[in-house]
């Protein structure tokens, strides 16, 4: 089965307060679970990084929904692919928050204009791209932030 992957950076147009970003996380968790979608959330102070998986007519429908959010800006698509594995297969919404320069390295990886230069040509980006994401949580952040109570 493939699944759409798309990956975009975005900046708040105001600081979340922490109950806030814990509402919006609980919310997307069941919007995304009804619709098959598994995502996750860098989070550096305004500046996120988010990673969308499903069936691609349902990544497109909360894509354009999330364009059109007024609460951030600037959302700029880093990778929309076709994929057979989910990057994060049990998370209907992850989140982690990251130092401003981590999140702006991550950023930068998954940037195509610099990805082509970083990967050969017959590199399963896909599974590169898997690889640096896990791996950029295990060593730059905090432990995915737990479900709230209620």
């Amino acid at each position: 089965m493939f699944i759409r992957q798309l990956i975009y950076r975005s900046t708040a147009t105001q600081p979340l307060a922490d109950e806030e970003m814990q509402e919006l996380i609980v919310q997307s968790r069941v919007r995304n679970a009804a619709r098959a979608i598994t995502s996750f959330l860098y989070c550096a102070g305004q500046h996120y990084l988010h990673v969308l998986e499903g069936e691609h007519q349902a990544v497109e429908q909360l894509h354009t929904r999330l364009r059109q959010d007024a609460r951030h800006a600037n959302l700029v698509t880093l990778m929309d692919e076709t994929g057979t594995k989910r990057l994060f297969p049990s998370l209907s919404m992850g989140s982690s928050d990251l130092t401003s320069a981590a999140l702006a390295r991550l950023a930068g990886y998954l940037d195509p204009k610099h990805r082509s230069a970083l990967l050969p040509n017959s590199c399963d980006s896909q599974e590169v791209i898997m690889d640096l994401l896990h791996e950029f949580v295990a060593e730059h952040s905090p432990p995915i932030r737990p479900c709230p109570e209620g």
